[in-house]
């Protein structure tokens, strides 16, 4: 699967061009896909806090260990610790406004990074 040409784009929910959906990945997407994972807080260790329903650590387990999940975050966003369960999926890096930081060698309670 490619990036969609922006011709091909529809307005989402909040008017943002997003591709159709009508896509589905395969296996040979996965090489080299990157998703950015949002969340309203994070960790060090890769850690985070999203919206409470789980949807991005499902996705991110369906997806497989081929996935780089990455975080775009502000400074102000990080903390010292979060709280994980073993099902909670890493993320590989966060970006913020001052530093990347990589979560890939770091330990934590949570599933790792794959």
């Amino acid at each position: 699967m490619q990036m969609e040409e922006p011709d091909s784009m529809k307005p989402g929910r909040f008017g943002i061009p997003e591709p159709p959906g009508d896509g589905v990945l395969t296996k040979d997407d996965e090489e080299g896909l990157v998703v950015f994972v949002p969340g309203l807080a994070f960790d060090l260790c890769g850690n985070r806090i999203g919206r409470g329903k789980g949807w991005y650590d499902r996705l991110l387990t369906a997806l497989g260990s081929q996935v780089r999940c990455i975080a775009l975050a502000f400074e102000c966003q990080m903390v010292d610790k979060i709280p994980a369960d073993r099902w909670d999926r890493k993320v590989h890096h966060i970006i913020t406004e001052r530093r990347v930081i990589d979560c890939g060698d770091l330990p934590s309670d949570a599933g790792g990074v794959s």
